[in-house]
């Protein structure tokens, strides 16, 4: 038989670093008392066995059936209390479950012990009425399974544990094997039904399936661990955060803390100790011995599912690992009945031990059950750790939960820093409120959004350079890369300088041939994000979900489009159908639709249209092409009331709509129901140009830097904003933009200074919106440099009419003129990742 020692110091080791995690999570008073708990129930358990030893066989069940009671007591009284598993003893709150667990487990195993010793067949009585008694006790010695039956609609874990324990007890009390295979398959078959019949059971495993709040991010402290070595205790943010980190998930964290390799040895440490434990009682014909059998069986167990379910190989249990969670009432319980079996001596009986050694086929086929528990086990949690550590899982990287991570810095095109995280792990933002609208404002407890949500990815774990890779095998694989954007840090300035002076403005820049978000930003009064990074403001009254939010992204709501604007997208889809002119239009007035001058245009054509924002002749070609053709176009060519999955750039109140001809002739020049972001709008002017050809469909993310310096371009797959427009239609957008800058509604761009040797078009328009009941005038303008699409709008107010957008707007080309000269006519992304 083995020696006590070596199962006595590896419980002693795991104990201990049980005790410095403990300490990470609580008071070092808390621990200290656990471990007073701890050695008061191993003291317990030591003299419960003295006196079983000592015990007649009637004492043995009633000292079995005084625990079993207990457990009873324990059990009800949180429920007498109003509670659910605690219970308050002179100041001191007491988990209750586990200790009544194993004193119900203590307290059948004893019972059984007073009916399976090897001699009862002197018992005097008949063979049937001897199996009636025995019939009679088991079924006493099953009465403290009652309340833990009832409570298993909560959670099935702590009936399931007890129940392999007394099936290992009362096979180990008849000496049949046969009772554990019969028992187990009863029990397999029960646990079917359960997940059938028990919502809590069914719930479980499909958490186990589909993830949860708190399996997610275990799931996401595994990933961004380390094999080898993960950092030490606290160095995990995943792992700090997951809510029952010093229970359920306790092997969850430390894996995501210490390493996988270093959690999986203290597991396996703790299991070769209950092998250990079990090879001792095999043959042992103490009172002790059915009783200490099972609570061995007990603890395999929990342990085995504890840790399976912490990684989300098993439905979890709700049970902590027992000897590695610190909590008093755990150790006070498993202390006792550690204190049971390590009191227990191998063998005790003098004559006949090797004979009845081999014949307790249950005592070794648990110890050989331990074993093969423990291979299964810490295979399936190496190969779902080793899985989520080497494929991190992406869920969780795009919301809250990444801003406990390290992070990269976000770069501009132009090698500005963006953002950054300081040496205290707070978020910076060096471009303060001209960035952080685009960017994104980080802090704890607050999903993201703009670039650091768009860019969490390879923010979190984005360095794939081999050293990484190489380094990973050792510590964590998941590392943060820097990501450089789209956006250029010069413009983003010029663009919050030219928009200063106008209260309630917002803008976007956009590469009309790639559709890349170059700069983008409105004018409110935002909160120093550090601030909010910090704590000093709450995150609750500022995250841009709240209405009315200073940080909200202005730029990506949906406006109101006037109908000067929507002219473009409508009469290039007229021509690109066949048709350009409407001869029929040539008076001030035509279905009920009037120009804003009050006059006719200056002839029918679309051009002039587009030119002047002449609405009579929009509205007569709309009526030639007809509202389902229009209708039609608009979605195929420019994605407007595009349904789900497909991107959509806006509504235009044609679809599904029975419009009479005056409501169709003033749909064709934009109504209340015509809405975009200013990026989709800017989108859809280039596409009506014919400058996005090779473009992939809007975006702000450029490449990734690696740890080796070298640059990895983001891949993003090909969104166009639709089908191609023929170059005949784009022509006559072309033509009418340039018109309405040289003589038409957009003359007064032409004299704004650092414009000059520049190809310049431009479209401006003055929607109106209702608030409140009023009639509140906004201003808009789209203005074309180079190939580069610049959008501005400026919200008027319930006093008064908005400025002209067209005055910013011009400031803001002629910077993105002399960019795109400098780059070769087209913004594009230059490599950063090395300073250049």
């Amino acid at each position: 038989m083995p020696a006590l020692w070596p199962a006595v110091a590896a419980l002693v080791v795991v104990a201990t670093i049980g005790a410095g995690i403990a300490m990470h999570f609580e008071a070092a008073s808390a621990t200290v008392t656990a471990g007073f708990a701890g050695a008061l129930g191993v003291i317990a358990g030591v003299s419960l066995r003295a006196r079983l030893r000592r015990a007649s066989r009637g004492m043995l069940f009633s000292v079995g059936a005084a625990l079993g009671a207990a457990s009873i007591l324990l059990r009800a009284a949180p429920w007498l209390a109003g509670s659910v598993n605690t219970v308050s003893i002179g100041g001191w709150t007491l988990v209750v479950g586990e200790i009544a667990m194993v004193l119900a487990i203590l307290g059948i195993g004893v019972m059984m012990s007073a009916l399976g010793g090897t001699d009862a067949a002197t018992a005097g009585l008949a063979p049937v009425k001897r199996a009636g008694v025995r019939v009679v006790a088991v079924l006493i010695s099953l009465v403290p399974l009652v309340p833990f039956a009832l409570a298993s609609v909560r959670d099935l874990g702590p009936l399931v544990v007890m129940l392999i324990a007394v099936i290992v007890m009362a096979a180990r009390a008849l000496r049949s094997r046969f009772v554990v295979v019969v028992c187990m398959v009863g029990l397999a078959w029960a646990l079917v039904v359960a997940l059938a019949a028990v919502p809590v059971a069914r719930n479980r495993l499909l958490d186990t399936i589909d993830g949860g709040y708190q399996l997610d991010i275990a799931r996401l402290a595994l990933g961004h661990g380390g094999f080898v070595w993960a950092g030490g205790i606290g160095s995990n943010g995943f792992a700090e955060s997951i809510p029952v980190a010093a229970s359920d998930y306790l092997l969850a964290y430390t894996a995501g803390a210490i390493g996988l390799l270093p959690a999986l040895a203290i597991l396996s440490l703790t299991f070769f100790a209950l092998r250990r434990l079990a090879r001792r009682l095999v043959g042992a014909d103490d009172p002790g011995a059915i009783a200490g059998l099972g609570a061995i069986s007990a603890l395999a167990i929990q342990l085995a599912w504890a840790g399976g379910g912490s990684f989300g190989a098993a439905p979890l249990t709700g049970l902590a690992p027992p000897v590695l969670a610190v909590a008093g009432s755990s150790w006070l319980a498993w202390g006792l009945a550690l204190g049971v079996v390590i009191a227990t001596p191998r063998r005790s009986r003098p004559t006949g031990a090797a004979e009845y050694a081999s014949a307790d086929r249950v005592g070794r086929a648990v110890a050989s059950g331990i074993t093969a528990l423990a291979i299964v086990t810490v295979t399936a949690m190496l190969v779902v750790g080793s899985t989520h550590l080497f494929a991190p899982d992406p869920r969780g990287t795009r919301t809250g939960y990444a801003t406990l991570l390290e992070r990269g810095r976000v770069l501009s095109a132009d090698g500005a820093v963006m953002a950054e995280t300081d040496a205290d792990g707070h978020r910076r933002w060096p471009l303060g409120g001209e960035g952080v609208e685009i960017v994104g404002a980080l802090f704890p407890g607050m999903n993201q959004y703009g670039i650091e949500q768009a860019a969490s990815a390879w923010l979190v774990c984005g360095d794939r350079s081999p050293q990484t890779l190489l380094r990973g095998i050792l510590g964590p694989r998941c590392r943060p890369a820097d990501v450089v954007t789209t956006i250029d840090a010069g413009l983003q300035h010029v663009v919050a300088q030219a928009l200063a002076p106008y209260p309630g403005a917002s803008a976007v820049v956009v590469d009309g041939a790639s559709l890349d978000l170059l700069a983008g930003m409105s004018v409110t009064e935002r909160p120093d994000p550090e601030l909010l990074a910090t704590g000093v403001l709450a995150a609750d009254e500022f995250a841009p979900t709240v209405a009315g939010s200073p940080l909200r992204a202005a730029v990506r709501e949906d406006v109101v489009v006037p109908g000067s604007l929507f002219k473009v997208p409508v009469l290039a889809a007229a021509a690109h159908l066949g048709v350009t002119t409407a001869p029929e239009a040539d008076e001030k007035s035509f279905a009920g639709v009037t120009n804003a001058w009050g006059g006719a245009c200056a002839d029918t054509t679309a051009q002039a249209a587009i030119a002047a924002s002449c609405n009579t002749v929009t509205a007569a070609i709309m009526l030639q092409v007809g509202p389902r053709r229009i209708s039609s176009a608009l979605t195929e060519l420019f994605g407007m009331d595009a349904v789900a999955p497909a991107p959509s750039y806006g509504t235009t109140g044609l679809v599904g709509a029975d419009l009479t001809t005056e409501q169709l002739a003033r749909t064709a020049i934009g109504l209340e129901s015509v809405r975009m972001t200013l990026p989709d709008l800017a989108a859809v002017f280039a596409h009506a140009l014919g400058l996005d050809a090779e473009a992939v469909g809007p975006g702000m993310l450029a490449s990734v830097c690696q740890a080796d310096g070298r640059e990895d371009a983001i891949p993003r797959q090909p969104a166009p904003v639709g089908s191609p427009l023929s170059p005949a239609a784009s022509a006559v957008v072309r033509e009418g933009m340039a018109n309405a800058v040289a003589f038409g509604s957009a003359r007064s761009i032409r004299d704004a200074p650092g414009l000059a040797g520049h190809d310049v078009l431009a479209k401006t328009g003055t929607p109106d919106r209702v608030v409140d009941g009023i009639r509140v005038l906004d201003s808009l303008a789209v203005v074309v440099i180079d190939d580069i699409v610049i959008v501005v709008r400026i919200a008027g107010t319930a006093d008064r009419a908005a400025s002209p957008a067209l005055a910013p707007a011009a400031v803001i080309a002629a910077e993105a003129g002399e960019i795109a000269v400098q780059t070769g006519g087209s913004i594009t992304t230059e490599s950063v990742c090395l300073g250049e």
